[in-house]
C-alpha cells in the first residue's frame, strides 16, 4: 500500500503525477474498504471532499497554488465545527446538532485548499469513552489494542491511511498519546497558538487543538497553516542542532523496560551522530503534575458541560456522566489550589529547561495495552503527557519503532512556551537521523 505523505503528495501534484481527485479517490477507496474495521470516522464527508478535490486540481492546473495543503486529505475530530454537517462531539443526541458556522481553523484548513475528508470519532466529548452508539476505535496494529484517546479516531485514520493528515485536541495528552499508540507524528502547539474557536470545549486553560501526521515533516507544513504565531519567521530562526535534554525522572519513574530501552537507543543514536545530548537529574514531581492537571480538568470539564446539560444530556453515556461526577466533587478551593501550585510551581520548567532546548521522554510510560483486558498495576497511558498542557509547552510526539509485540513506541519532545517551531525543526533533525541509523544498520 503507498502512503503518502503531506509532502510526498504536495510534490506529486506539482510535478503532474498524481491528482487530488485521483489521491482521493484512493483514500475513499480504503475507507470503504477497512474503515468498519478500525471504525476512525464519525462521518465520511465523500461529497464535500470530492467537490473540494475538483477545485483544488483546477486551481493548481491554473497555476494558483494555495500552499502545502492545496489538495491534500485532512480529518478534523467531531468536537470541531463544520457548517453543514453534524456535530456529534461523539455523543448520543438526538436529533443531531449541525452547526452553520465553521470552526476558524477549519476556515484555515479550507483556505488553505485543504480537502477535509471527514470527521473523525473519539471519546464522548473528549472526556468520557467511546459512545456505545458508534462503537469503539480500533487501533489499525492490532484491533485488540487501545487506539489511545481522546483524538482516537484521528490518530487510528491516518495511521490506516485514511487521511494523510488530522486535526485533535489535546488536553491532557489526548494528540500525542493515540498518535503514540498508533504509530503516528503528533504535535500539540503552545497554548493559544491554534484556534479553539468553535471547538466544543472541555476544560479550557488546558485545552489545546493539535496536529496527527505521519511524520514531523507533514506535521510542520500542517501547523504552518494553522499558526497564529511569528510563522515563517520563527520557522527560519529554529535551531538546527538543538540541545537535548533527556530526563532520568522519565525513565526511572513507571516505564516499562522495552519503552526506556527504545528511548536509550535512540538517545545513543542522536549521540553518535554528534548530537548535543545531556543526561538531566532534575527532580520532576510527575505524578503530581498529573494529578493538578486532572483536578483542574475536572472542575472546568464540570463547569463546561452545566452549559451543555439542556440540549445534550440525553445522549450521554455512563462513564461520561461518571466523570462529570467526579469534576461535580472537585471544591472551589481544591481548583483555586492547583491553580497557585501551576503557578508557584513554574520553576520546574525553567530548571529543566536551563541548558537546553528539548527535553526528550518517553511519550507513554507502556505501549497500547488489550482493550477488554485490565493488567493490575500498569502504568495509566497519559503519565508524561499532562505537563505540557499545565504550563501551556509545545510537545511532539514521533514513532521510535516497535515492541517485541509489534505494538508503536513512541518518544516526546517538549519545549519552552512559544518555541513551536524549535520543537518541530528538533523532530525533523531526529527523523533524519533515525533514517540515517536505520539505513547503516541495514548496511
Amino acid at each position: 500500500m503507498i502512503q503518502w505523505t503531506i509532502a510526498s503528495a504536495g510534490r506529486a501534484f506539482r510535478d503532474g503525477s498524481l491528482s487530488p481527485a485521483a489521491l482521493l479517490d484512493l483514500l475513499l477507496e480504503r475507507i470503504a474498504q477497512d474503515e468498519p474495521r478500525y471504525r476512525t470516522f464519525i462521518t465520511v464527508m465523500e461529497e464535500e471532499a470530492r467537490a473540494q478535490a475538483l477545485q483544488a486540481a483546477k486551481e493548481l492546473e491554473s497555476g494558483f497554488d494555495r500552499g502545502p495543503l492545496h489538495g491534500i486529505p485532512i480529518s478534523v475530530k467531531d468536537l470541531i465545527r463544520y457548517a453543514g454537517v453534524p456535530l456529534s462531539n461523539g455523543s448520543g443526541r438526538k436529533p443531531p446538532f449541525i452547526p452553520d458556522t465553521h470552526a476558524y481553523l477549519v476556515e484555515q484548513l479550507l483556505e488553505a485548499g485543504a480537502v477535509i475528508i471527514g470527521k473523525s470519532h473519539l471519546h464522548e466529548f473528549a472526556y468520557g469513552k467511546h459512545h456505545p452508539a458508534y462503537g469503539a476505535v480500533l487501533n489499525p496494529y492490532d484491533t485488540g489494542r487501545l487506539p489511545g484517546g481522546s483524538s482516537s479516531g484521528s490518530a487510528a485514520g491516518v495511521a490506516a491511511g485514511f487521511a494523510l493528515g488530522s486535526i485533535g485536541t489535546d488536553t491532557a495528552g489526548s494528540v500525542r498519546v493515540p498518535a503514540s499508540f498508533c504509530g503516528t507524528a503528533g504535535f500539540k502547539p503552545t497554548s493559544g497558538r491554534i484556534s479553539l474557536e468553535g471547538v466544543t470545549p472541555l476544560a479550557p486553560s488546558l485545552d489545546h487543538a493539535g496536529v496527527i501526521t505521519l511524520n514531523a515533516e507533514d506535521a510542520a507544513l500542517l501547523f504552518q497553516v494553522l499558526d497564529s504565531g511569528s510563522g515563517h519567521d520563527a520557522q527560519q530562526r529554529a535551531a538546527v542542532h538543538p540541545r537535548f535534554g533527556v530526563s532520568l525522572a522519565y525513565l526511572e519513574a513507571t516505564t516499562e523496560p522495552e519503552v526506556r530501552d527504545r528511548i536509550r537507543n535512540a538517545v545513543h543514536a542522536l549521540e553518535l551522530q554528534g548530537a548535543s545530548v545531556q543526561w538531566l537529574d532534575t527532580e520532576v514531581p510527575i505524578q503530581e503534575i498529573k494529578e493538578k492537571t486532572w483536578t483542574i480538568l475536572h472542575y472546568e470539564a464540570y463547569a463546561a458541560h452545566r452549559n451543555l446539560l439542556q440540549d445534550w444530556e440525553e445522549g450521554y453515556s455512563e462513564p461520561l456522566r461518571s466523570n462529570l461526577r467526579m469534576g461535580k466533587a472537585v471544591t472551589d478551593k481544591d481548583y483555586m489550589d492547583c491553580l497557585s501550585w501551576r503557578d508557584s510551581a513554574a520553576y520546574i520548567i525553567d530548571h529543566l529547561f536551563a541548558d537546553i532546548d528539548i527535553l526528550l521522554t518517553p511519550t507513554c510510560p507502556v505501549t497500547a495495552g488489550p482493550i477488554d483486558t485490565v493488567i493490575p498495576d500498569r502504568p495509566a497511558n497519559g503519565e508524561f503527557t499532562p505537563m505540557a498542557n499545565l504550563w501551556g509547552l509545545p510537545a511532539l510526539t514521533l514513532p521510535i519503532g516497535l515492541s517485541q509485540e509489534g505494538m508503536p513506541i513512541g518518544m516526546q519532545l517538549t519545549g519552552r512556551r512559544e518555541a513551536d517551531w524549535h520543537v518541530l525543526a528538533a523532530g525533523i533533525y531526529v527523523e533524519k537521523i533515525s533514517s540515517k541509523t536505520t539505513q547503516l544498520s541495514q548496511l
